[in-house]
C-alpha cells in the first residue's frame, strides 16, 4: 500500500472536465452525494465501504447505486463497484472544495475506525486528513490511539505508510500529550526497517534521555540501540544498552537488551559470545519473549558459527523457525532465521537444502519484507547463488536489490558490490568489477562483522591482481584478509586453498602457513 498526494493532484483537461460534468448532471442531487463519497475512497470500493461513509444502508444505497450503473458512471467489477473511468473520480473529487475534502477524509477516517475496518482503509483517509505541513490543526484526539492500537498493524504491513502517519501525528499532536513518546518510538522503530536508521536513533535517543516512564525509556534504548547497531556503531550502542540495563528494570526490555548486547559485541569483533548468547537465549525463553528469544537465537547462530560449530548453529535456527510460525507479525523475525540458515547450511555445504530455503526467503521478503530486510535477504540470497555456482542468478538478485532505490545497510553494501566485483573479475570484466569496488571506497579492515563482510571486496582485489600477474601482491591481500588465524572471516577455510595456491604462484610456499 502506497499513498502520495499525486493519487489525487493529477491535472484533468478542461474539455474532459466539461463532457464528464454533462454526463454528471443528469444524475440526481443524492447520487451526486454518494459519488462524492466513493470518490474519497478511490477508483473502486465496496458496497460495505460506501455504507459506512454515507451513513446509510446497503438496501437504502440500492437505487442510487443502480441510477450511477444506468448513467454509465459505475460498473461493476466482480463484488466490488468501481468508477467506470478514473477520471470521472478524478472530477468528483477535484470539484469538491479542499476545505470540505479535508473534512470529509477526517470524517471518513474516524468512522472507518470505529466500525473496525482494515487499517488500510483508515489509513487511506487519514493520509489525506492529517497535514503535511505546520498549521494550526491538530490531529484528532482518537487518532493516537488507533495508530498505536489496530494501527500497529500498518508497521508490517504498510511500513512506508505507517512512518508517514506517525510522523504527521507526532508533529502535530499537543505538546504536552503523553502519548507522543509511545508514537516517536514506535516512529523510530518503523524508521529503522525503512533503513532510515540515523533518523530513527536521533528519535529514539531523546525519548530514552526525556522519558520519565522507565518502561518507555527502555524501549526508546532498544530501539536506539539497535538503530546504531545496523550503522555499524557498535560502540554506541553498546553504551546505550549498557547505560539501559543498569537503569531500574522495566518490564520485557532487559531482557531484550541482554539479547542483543552479544551481537553488538561480535560486530565489534569480540566473537567468543556462546556462552553471553546462551545465557541470554534461556532467560528470554523464560520470560516468554517472541522478540528476545529471535534476537538471543541469531546472536548465539552467529557466535556457534564463529566457534566453528556450524551444525549446532543450524539446530538453533531451524528451531527458531519452527518456535516462530508464519504470522505476518514475525515476518522480520522470521526472514533474519532463514538468512542465518540459508548461510550456516551452505556452510555445512548442504546446498540444495539451502537453496530451497532461499527462494523462499526471498518470495516472503518480497512480500512481507521491509526495506531494509529486504535489501539483507536479496544480499543473502546472491551469496547462496555464488556459492552454488549460480552465478547468474547471483548477479540477477543484485541488480534486484539495487533497482528498488532503498538505502542499504553499511553491512550488506560492502557484500552487494564486493560479491559483484568478485563475479565480475572471475568473468575478466574489469571495468564491472573496479566500477563495484570504487562504489564503497577504501574499506578498512577494522575487525569484527566489517572484516567478515569485506571479504567478497577483498578477494576481488585478489583475482584482479592476479589477473594482472602479480601473484604476490594477491597473495598479500588474501593474508591479510584472513589475518592469522581467520577467525574474523566468515567460511575461512574455503580461502585456504586460495592462499596456498597464491603462495607457490608467487614463489614463497612457506606464506601458505599461518
Amino acid at each position: 500500500m502506497e499513498l502520495t498526494r499525486s493519487d489525487t493532484d493529477r491535472s484533468v483537461p478542461l474539455s474532459l472536465v466539461a463532457a464528464i460534468s454533462d454526463r454528471l448532471d443528469f444524475l440526481s442531487g443524492t447520487a451526486l452525494g454518494v459519488l462524492r463519497s466513493a470518490s474519497l475512497v478511490g477508483t473502486d470500493f465496496s458496497v460495505t465501504e460506501l455504507a459506512l461513509l454515507t451513513g446509510r444502508s446497503a438496501s437504502e444505497l440500492a437505487p442510487t447505486v443502480e441510477e450511477t450503473v444506468w448513467a454509465g458512471v459505475l460498473a461493476e467489477a466482480g463484488v466490488r463497484l468501481s468508477f467506470r473511468h478514473p477520471l470521472i473520480r478524478q472530477v468528483l473529487y477535484d470539484s469538491t472544495p479542499a476545505a470540505l475534502r479535508f473534512a470529509l477524509h477526517r470524517q471518513a477516517a474516524r468512522t472507518l475506525a470505529d466500525a473496525g475496518a482494515p487499517p488500510e482503509q483508515v489509513a487511506r483517509q487519514l493520509f489525506f486528513a492529517l497535514p503535511e505541513t505546520d498549521g494550526d490543526r491538530v490531529v484528532d484526539d482518537w487518532v493516537p490511539d488507533w495508530l498505536a492500537g489496530p494501527g500497529r498493524a500498518l508497521t508490517y504491513r504498510a511500513p512506508q505508510v505507517a512512518a508517514e502517519l506517525l510522523d504527521r501525528t507526532v508533529r502535530h499532536a499537543e505538546l504536552c500529550d503523553a502519548r507522543r513518546e509511545e508514537l516517536q518510538t514506535l516512529l523510530a522503530s518503523v524508521l529503522v526497517g525503512l533503513g532510515r536508521r540515523a533518523e530513527a536513533a536521533e528519535i529514539a535517543d531523546h525519548v530514552r534521555l526525556v522519558s520519565v516512564d522507565p518502561a518507555r525509556a527502555a524501549e526508546a534504548a532498544w530501539t536506539a540501540a539497535v538503530a546504531l547497531y545496523r550503522q555499524l556503531r557498535a560502540d554506541e550502542a553498546g553504551r546505550v544498552l549498557d547505560a539501559a540495563l543498569a537503569a531500574p528494570a522495566a518490564g520485557v526490555w532487559p531482557v531484550r537488551m541482554r539479547a542483543l548486547r552479544p551481537a553488538v559485541r561480535m560486530m565489534d569483533g569480540h566473537f567468543d559470545q556462546v556462552g553471553p548468547a546462551r545465557a541470554a537465549l534461556a532467560a528470554a525463553e523464560e520470560a516468554g519473549d517472541q522478540l528476545a528469544t529471535a534476537v538471543a537465537s541469531n546472536a548465539l547462530c552467529g557466535a556457534l558459527h564463529f566457534a566453528g560449530d556450524t551444525a549446532a548453529a543450524v539446530d538453533v535456527v531451524t528451531r527458531e523457525l519452527a518456535r516462530l510460525g508464519d504470522e505476518p507479525q514475525t515476518s522480520d523475525l522470521r526472514l533474519l532465521a532463514m538468512h542465518n540458515q540459508v548461510s550456516m547450511l551452505g556452510s555445512l555445504d548442504r546446498l540444495e537444502e539451502a537453496d530451497g530455503v532461499a527462494r523462499e526467503m526471498l518470495r516472503q521478503a518480497e512480500r512481507y519484507g521491509a526495506p531494509d530486510r529486504l535489501t539483507a535477504t536479496r544480499c543473502g540470497a546472491a551469496e547462496h547463488h555464488f556459492q552454488a555456482g549460480q552465478w547468474d542468478e547471483a548477479v540477477a538478485v543484485l541488480e534486484t536489490a539495487t533497482e528498488d532505490g532503498y538505502v542499504i545497510s553499511p553491512l550488506y553494501e560492502l557484500v552487494l558490490h564486493g560479491l559483484w566485483a568478485l563475479i565480475a573479475a572471475h568473468r575478466d570484466d574489469e571495468a564491472t568489477a573496479l566500477a563495484h569496488l570504487e562504489a564503497v571506497g577504501d574499506v578498512g579492515l577494522t575487525g569484527g562483522l566489517l572484516r567478515s563482510n569485506a571479504q567478497y571486496l577483498t578477494m576481488a582485489r585478489a583475482v584482479l591482481a592476479e589477473r594482472a600477474g602479480d601473484p604476490a601482491a594477491a597473495l598479500a591481500i588474501v593474508a591479510d584478509l584472513l589475518g592469522g588465524d581467520g577467525t574474523e572471516v566468515s567460511d575461512s577455510w574455503l580461502l585456504f586453498p586460495v592462499l596456498a595456491r597464491l603462495a607457490v604462484a608467487a614463489g614463497t610456499p612457506e606464506a601458505a602457513v599461518l
